[in-house]
């Protein structure tokens, strides 16, 4: 799990990385300007992974200090 969650974590603008083993599914909240979705599954894709879908959605809060709302990435793999 951490062999996936940590190089993820990494990643600028990334944060509350869940990685979901058993169901091969990565959660993540990103800033769009600094990150996309696509680079998070290359960073899966690196480890050996085989990314099979990639899921992309506005979270709900938005913060006033920034002009784009947050994204969630839900990253299927096997």
């Amino acid at each position: 799990m951490t062999k996936i969650q940590k190089p993820v974590e990494n990643q600028n603008g990334v944060s509350n990385v869940k990685v979901l083993f058993n169901a091969g599914k990565v959660r993540a909240d990103f800033d769009e300007s600094k990150t996309s979705a696509d680079s998070l599954a290359q960073v899966i894709t690196d480890l050996g992974y085989e990314v099979l879908k990639v899921k992309v959605k506005e979270l709900a809060s938005v913060s006033y200090t920034h002009l784009r709302a947050p994204r969630h990435a839900q990253i299927s793999y096997a």
